[in-house]
């Protein structure tokens, strides 16, 4: 299975996931609007799922992947037996650290640390969920790891629509919901496992064993790698916090809507890309990187302009119902459009941090990480305290620093990058056309924030976005075979 098709199968997954996080969040809008205390909830749900995304998400499987392809080139049963121990370190290492952690914030008294505490149980099954999708993604099965979120966000839904303002039992509902998730990949992963283990083998388990133990390093600096830039998510919420009451809720209706271009291409793009690279050689992985650069330019950059051409128009038709007023529209489109600027450099610099873990190097971008935080660190401090900036100053450090990381990962690059300047040019002709005549498509169907229609909201966004995808795609006609031709 190519890259191309892997991604597709992921995107696919995918999508249902970030749609049923979009509904989610439109739930949330609607209920609870931009108030101080949804503001509060979110701080709380981002403190649990730094955790999960620290110990769950891409530093478990950028370091798992590349060692689990090793163990299997000695055997698909030596790379179960690897997999079998190791799945039981981590559940031991994460039930540590649920215990620790829940004792250590025992007698927390705000209610911020309070719903983090009691959405901390939900981080043993969510991580576990993770190592569940690697494993398949190493088995050629990219769709379950992809559609599992979409059972965390129905199952959410449900919760908030029977609870609906009950805050603190929506923070019950978010455990109850990692539970769905993690019972939706473990079967497929369980009969993987019994296809090359016996039923003895299969519970003559060996935690911590040396195997294991050597995974632990690369681990290790996988969190303090990419989990800076989730480091940098919850500062982000602090920042927001400090800003203003409800800038928490601004960064979470507008990150949702970045977020859905950079998980169905660029995060699809290098998950799909990572096992391919751990087994090329020095050429190949080459070949291979510099054609996922092109194929997600060629979707992203397009994806960038729409944010900025349909930010207005998007927000109203997401979001714009209930208790989500005209200022909640407008301060999180402010948002959305300063997240847009580093939608390109953060999808690059998660496609070429697989280029250093494939090669087991995880210092490279452990060190950008660093950098980029860094840099998002002191810019909120400036825009926070100096400018008072609120909210919109968070998502442009954010993007700043994710351009600072992107430069960093080309510089170390092990091998120069061949981009072909006049495919990219092309791109970018297309997207500022497209983009142009949008713009003028939705002046003449005057959108506003104050549209509560829903009949309206769809064809003030509708009508400019129908303009912009056929203008692009009549430009790029001609190009568009070279940008994505076939190289994996």
């Amino acid at each position: 299975m190519s890259i191309g098709k892997r991604a597709a199968a992921f995107s696919s997954g995918t999508f249902l996931s970030r749609i049923s996080g979009m509904l989610r969040e439109v739930m949330f809008a609607m209920i609870f609007g931009t108030s101080a205390a949804i503001a509060a909830f979110f701080v709380a749900f981002r403190f649990a799922t730094l955790l999960r995304r620290l110990l769950g998400e891409s530093p478990l499987s950028s370091s798992f992947i590349p060692h689990f392809e090793t163990q299997r080139a000695g055997g698909e049963k030596q790379g179960a037996l690897f997999f079998r121990d190791f799945y039981v370190s981590l559940a031991l290492v994460l039930l540590f650290i649920v215990v620790g952690l829940e004792l250590a914030l025992l007698g927390a008294t705000s209610e911020i640390m309070l719903w983090t505490r009691w959405m901390l149980p939900g981080l043993f099954f969510i991580c576990l969920s993770g190592l569940n999708s690697a494993y398949l993604q190493c088995n050629k099965h990219f769709f379950i790891s992809g559609v599992a979120p979409l059972f965390f966000n129905l199952t959410l839904i449900v919760i908030l629509l029977i609870y609906k303002n009950n805050i603190p039992y929506l923070t019950f509902g978010v455990v109850i919901a990692y539970g769905m998730q993690f019972l939706i990949t473990f079967p497929k992963g369980l009969l993987f496992l019994k296809k090359e283990l016996s039923f003895k083998e299969l519970f003559a388990i060996r935690p911590f064993s040396p195997e294991v133990r050597r995974l632990f390093v690369p681990f290790g600096m996988g969190i303090f790698g990419m989990g800076a830039s989730q480091v940098n998510s919850a500062l982000d919420m602090i920042f927001a916090r400090i800003g203003e009451a409800s800038g928490p809720a601004f960064l979470t209706y507008a990150i949702r809507i970045y977020q859905l271009p950079l998980a169905l291409f660029g995060i699809s793009f290098a998950a799909a890309l990572l096992p391919s690279l751990s087994r090329a050689n020095a050429e190949e992985k080459k070949f291979l990187c510099e054609g996922t650069l092109r194929k997600s330019f060629f979707i992203l950059c397009p994806a960038m302009c729409v944010l900025f051409v349909l930010g207005f128009a998007g927000v109203n038709l997401v979001y714009g119902h209930g208790n989500f007023n005209v200022l909640s529209g407008m301060r999180t489109t402010h948002c959305l459009w300063a997240y847009g600027i580093g939608l390109l450099p953060a999808a690059f610099a998660l496609i070429l941090t697989q280029v250093f873990y494939a090669k087991k190097d995880f210092k490279t971008p452990m060190k950008g990480a660093l950098i980029a935080v860094i840099v998002n660190i002191v810019l909120n401090s400036i825009m926070i305290f100096l400018f008072k900036w609120g909210a919109i100053s968070v998502a442009f450090a954010t993007s700043f620093s994710s351009v600072v990381n992107c430069l960093y990962l080309l510089y170390r690059m092990p091998f120069s990058l061949l981009f072909h300047r006049r495919s990219y040019f092309k791109v970018i002709l297309g997207s500022c056309s497209a983009g142009i005549v949008a713009y003028f498509a939705g002046r003449m169907m005057d959108v506003n924030l104050d549209e509560r229609r829903i009949l309206m909201q769809l064809l003030q966004f509708a009508v400019p976005a129908l303009c912009f995808v056929g203008v692009y795609l009549g430009v790029m006609a001609k190009t568009a075979k070279t940008v994505l031709a076939k190289n994996d």
